[in-house]
């Protein structure tokens, strides 16, 4: 699809760039920073070594781009692709998108994820992906972006119901 470069957000002080090795501690924290802040257990979280392993290894499974003001961190997404058997092109999933709280309303989300969105065209990819909870408010944001919601309902089975599961297997 052709880029409407009128269309672009512009931000002087603040850059959006692909995230690189060096950023895995600014990585860290900022998700640190977003499970806190929904309610998700932390310390489910992997080592610096973890991180550099899947983001920068020799097969990584994500990639990231961060929004920085100056030298500070500010924001962060990360992306991967969405394998789908079958499907010769694959779709970009935003596993985790984080703005700082006082950053908010500036258009940093805007930024990161016309970013995913940049990545996507230049992948060849059908579509970028995201889930979101139905309270939080980046809602009225992705919808405002052109996002639509699909008609599919996202299950997940984790403790003691998985470990039932998997025991009435062979």
């Amino acid at each position: 699809c052709a880029v409407d470069p009128s269309y672009a957000i512009q931000s002087p002080s603040i850059q959006v760039r692909l995230a690189t090795l060096h950023d895995v501690p600014a990585f860290m924290y900022l998700k640190y920073r977003m499970l806190v802040e929904t309610g998700i257990d932390p310390p489910r979280l992997g080592s610096v070594a973890d991180w550099v392993r899947q983001g920068f290894g020799p097969y990584p499974t994500y990639l990231g781009f961060i929004a920085t003001d100056g030298p500070q961190p500010i924001g962060m997404v990360i992306i991967n692709d969405r394998p789908i058997a079958g499907w010769a092109k694959l779709p970009v999933y935003v596993q985790d998108i984080y703005v700082e709280p006082d950053y908010r309303r500036r258009a940093i989300g805007s930024l990161l994820l016309a970013r995913v969105a940049k990545h996507a065209i230049e992948r060849d990819a059908p579509y970028v992906e995201l889930n979101v909870s139905p309270e939080n408010p980046a809602r009225q944001l992705y919808g405002r972006l052109g996002f639509e919601t699909s008609k599919t309902e996202v299950r997940v089975l984790s403790g003691p119901a998985l470990c039932n599961l998997a025991s009435q297997g062979n």
